[in-house]
């Protein structure tokens, strides 16, 4: 990852109405869109590592384009156990 560069992180829930949202809440509407999607496993404290390789090394050399400048951690229940240790997380990243 840089350290240059601004980042925010945001944790999302998927709706199925955009009408009923809390006021404290913003809505934003992600179109539906062709992903690639790696899965981590590790410790947590090594992400980073995984972030650095795909779009440091792996993204450049592939025919992708990244579509949006956003990408999404999708965690289950059970993704992150003792010890910090992650049993997967997957990155999805909107390509073109």
């Amino acid at each position: 990852m840089n350290p240059n560069i601004k980042t925010t992180e945001m944790l999302t829930v998927k709706v199925a109405t955009l009408d009923r949202i809390p006021y404290i809440f913003v809505a934003k509407k992600v179109d539906r869109s062709k992903c690639l999607k790696f899965t981590y496993k590790g410790p947590l404290a090594d992400i980073e590592m995984t972030y650095n390789y795909i779009f440091q090394t792996w993204l450049p050399k592939s025919k992708y384009k990244m579509k949006e400048c956003f990408t999404v951690e999708k965690y289950d229940v059970k993704s992150i156990g003792k010890d910090k240790i992650i049993e997967g997380i997957d990155i999805l990243i909107p390509v073109e």
